[in-house]
């Protein structure tokens, strides 16, 4: 996200990419080249251009890639003070100036920029699985990454550690009865659950981390939500579709960067019925200010170089065809610059009463997720005195404590308000009523005595290799009450207690084992609750669990290139470890069976290697004897004339054209190109709409023609049509570009929150 001021914040070793913006001063168009010459202190780094020679034009659009050079900054220029001097049609020892010019005073640009330091993000991922009609629904594993992909590419940072999760909603006991789809409200509450515990028990994830829960749509669709902003948890559904725009295979990739978001303190921003957050500073909820000009703001996927122009709305509203504007850039990046805060433990340990739950605002009735009492506890949610109480009281009903609170309003639009609360117990309580201002709502009076529970397997001893565990228990209640159970994992003999498992009812669970972390010290424990009185039982003694390998792809690039000498050459890897979450930097090497070892992380940028054919080696050591490797092979060659040329196809400047009427954005430049930008095709173009017009439909690459609306007769709504470029020089190759205008009167929106 940039704009031609430079405005918008760098962040400190995030992928970065510069675009040299260059014009021809006559009516013609050139065919040439250009240099970047990066500074940082004292050491200098010139590039190649990632997009070789390419078509200078009289006006060049900045929605199309091609019609800039494009760059992308190596390791160790992507941090502190850079100075960025790009140089048009420069004279090198392997090529003469061409196209010759009277005068080259004016052939060089100098900007300087600065990265700022951005701390890791953490992200805890479920995967909720749930039944309806016989049938059970997960989202892929792959959604969950597209996410993290989607935030890292989209987001100010440069870090974003993941830890996958995956749980069965539906064994849950809020899912008693006929299994339906959750709602958000339910899966944050089955999250806030579980982030308590494991704040309160657990130290292998950082006190920031946020909880989201993904829910597949297969069975139904499950409207996204917040629990609070900024919150711990939060929730949204993911499938395949499309809203008319997102065609990379899932729609759960932007949708919790939404949903996260509102966990990193972000607000709506309130266009296409979006409500609820502060005021936004740009019209129709743009990602940019202006549509022109050097104000005018462009969005760049770091992911597929695609381009998205500044009538694209902000991932914060509820709008169409969505990316991030530097408003909401921005503010996440301040928040992350604080330390995206999560609670505190605090030094007072005593039992507490986790009361979680809702209260329907119409009609007062207030539904709680099974009481649980955690002993010895950290308070880490204080609460917020409000109209609510949650009173504790004994036997004969005398008053032991009253915890005043408040409750939020749950953000998926049911009117609904959140109790999540975290109060010391006191002993002999008998009932737990939750009062409102008109007096007593709800009452748990469970019988007098306490649950017994006994963890019956595993008994201890045992290697748990296989891909589920099975764990078993008896509970028993002599006052003849249901009971509910939680499950907690411990690697280090009880030292500490990951929950894996929660409101579970029967006596056996079939466990995922990507749950569990690899151990020779590993235990389970068993809570049981009649619904406020509370008792454990823990395995008898330790178990194993073998190291886990850990999986590791290089993503980019995908297969085996041949670059330019100079060229940045970017390595991108997607590595996981069942047993650590995302991998370490240093546990991620890259070398070259020509030049050694580059360096480590999961993303290096190198524009250093020597000409020849290296195969590139990727090694994912866990540190615990668990090691993958995987190779691609890559061709540097001496300078741009010898890399190979692409087949000829005709190709397009845009993918994707968006009118945006309310903004008076009705007409759009396209930039038509010869994959092999050196030779020229003839071109033809038709579109399938009347309202789509093109100011031309033949015509000789390089080319450009204006692509305009005419939507006069168009009903209020969605449309789309479709261009395609063909080419009778290169028979059976064509490009389509999807063109898409809403017409103002009627909102569409994606239903989210």
């Amino acid at each position: 996200m940039q704009d031609l001021n430079n405005s918008v914040r760098l962040v400190k070793n995030k992928r970065t990419f510069v675009r040299f913006h260059v014009h021809s001063a006559t009516n013609a168009t050139y065919l040439t080249y250009a240099l970047l010459k990066v500074q940082r202190g004292g050491n200098t780094v010139w590039l190649a251009p990632l997009n070789g020679f390419i078509n200078v034009r009289p006006a060049p659009n900045r929605a199309t890639l091609n019609d800039s050079f494009l760059f992308e900054l190596p390791n160790g220029y992507k941090e502190g003070n850079v100075t960025l001097t790009g140089y048009l049609n420069p004279e090198t020892n392997w090529r003469a100036r061409n196209p010759v010019e009277t005068t080259y005073a004016d052939n060089d640009l100098q900007t300087a920029v600065a990265f700022e330091a951005v701390p890791p993000v953490n992200v805890v991922a479920y995967r909720l699985g749930y039944t309806v009609g016989g049938k059970t629904y997960y989202p892929g594993g792959w959604e969950v990454d597209q996410m993290a992909s989607w935030i890292r590419s989209a987001y100010p940072l440069s870090t974003l550690n993941l830890w996958k999760r995956s749980a069965y909603w539906g064994q849950g006991a809020a899912a008693q009865g006929t299994l339906v789809t959750p709602n958000c409200t339910q899966v944050n509450n089955y999250l806030f659950i579980k982030k308590v515990w494991d704040l309160v028990t657990f130290q292998g994830i950082p006190l920031g981390a946020r909880y989201y829960g993904m829910v597949a749509d297969g069975g139904g669709f499950m409207r996204g939500c917040a629990s609070n902003i900024p919150g711990w948890v939060s929730s949204g559904p993911t499938g395949p579709g499309t809203f008319g725009w997102d065609f990379d295979g899932s729609y759960g990739d932007w949708y919790g960067a939404h949903e996260l978001a509102h966990d990193w303190s972000r607000g709506h921003a309130n266009f296409c019925g979006a409500v609820g957050g502060p005021a936004y500073p740009y019209p129709n909820g743009r990602i940019s200010p202006a549509l022109n000009g050097n104000q005018a703001l462009y969005g760049l996927d770091i992911r597929s170089l695609a381009i998205y122009p500044p009538t694209w709305r902000d991932v914060m509203t509820y709008c169409q065809n969505l990316w991030v504007s530097d408003f909401t850039y921005h503010g996440l990046m301040t928040y992350y610059q604080a330390g995206v805060v999560g609670p505190n433990r605090s030094a007072v340990v005593a039992d507490r009463l986790l009361v979680v739950g809702t209260i329907d605002i119409a009609s007062g009735a207030v539904t709680l997720e099974p009481l649980f009492v955690v002993p010895a506890a950290a308070d880490v949610k204080p609460a917020t005195s409000g109209a609510y109480a949650i009173v504790l009281r004994d036997n004969t009903g005398a008053e032991l404590a009253r915890y005043p609170f408040t409750a939020y309003l749950a953000d998926d639009d049911s009117n609904t308000l959140m109790i999540n609360e975290f109060v010391p117990y006191i002993a002999g309580t008998s009932s737990v009523e939750i009062e409102g201002p008109a007096g007593l709502l709800k009452a748990v009076q469970p019988g007098s005595a306490t649950p017994t529970v006994n963890l019956l397997t595993p008994l201890g001893g045992e290697i748990l290799n296989s891909t589920t565990v099975t764990v078993t228990w008896a509970g028993i209640d002599t006052d003849g009450e249901a009971l509910v159970y939680h499950l907690q994992y411990s690697r280090d003999n009880g030292q500490s207690w990951e929950m894996v498992a929660q409101n579970l009812t029967g006596n056996l669970l079939a466990l995922d084992a990507s749950n569990l972390g690899n151990t020779t010290q590993g235990l389970f424990r068993i809570w049981a609750s009649d619904g406020l009185h509370t008792t454990s039982d823990t395995t008898s003694a330790p178990f194993t669990v073998p190291n886990h390998v850990p999986t590791a792809q290089i993503v980019k690039p995908a297969s085996a290139v041949t670059i330019a000498m100079s060229e940045t050459l970017m390595l991108q890897a997607e590595a996981y470890d069942i047993d650590t979450g995302s991998l370490s930097d240093q546990q991620l090497q890259w070398a070259s069976d020509l030049d050694g070892v580059l360096g480590n992380g999961a993303e290096l940028s190198v524009a250093a290697l020597t000409p020849g054919a290296h195969t590139i080696t990727l090694r994912a050591d866990d540190g615990e004897g668990g090691v993958v490797t995987a190779t691609v092979s890559v061709t540097v060659v001496g300078d741009e004339s010898q890399v190979p040329p692409p087949a000829s196809e005709p190709v397009a400047g845009m993918s994707a054209i968006t009118f945006d009427p309310l903004s008076g954005a009705n007409s759009v430049t396209l930039s038509i190109d010869n994959a092999n930008s050196a030779q020229p095709i003839t071109w033809n173009a038709t579109a399938d709409a009347t309202w789509v017009q093109l100011s031309a439909t033949t015509g000789t690459t390089p080319d450009q023609i204006t692509v305009s609306l005419n939507g006069a007769g168009l009903s209020v709504g969605r449309h789309t049509a479709t261009i395609t470029l063909s080419s009778p020089d290169t028979p059976g190759k064509i490009a389509e570009i999807v063109v898409v205008v809403d017409i103002p009167g009627l909102y569409l929106p994606l239903v989210i929150k």
